[in-house]
C-alpha cells in the first residue's frame, strides 16, 4: 500500500463518517416531526 493507497483509505473514511453523521441527522430530523 503506497502513499495513494492511504490517501484514498482517508477519503473513503472520512466521507463514511460523513455520510453516517448525515444520515443520523435525517432520522433524528424525521423523528421529530413524528413525535410530538
Amino acid at each position: 500500500m503506497g502513499i495513494s493507497g492511504k490517501l484514498y483509505s482517508f477519503l473513503y473514511l472520512r466521507g463514511f463518517r460523513v455520510w453516517v453523521s448525515y444520515r443520523t441527522q435525517t432520522v433524528l430530523t424525521v423523528l421529530g416531526w413524528v413525535l410530538p
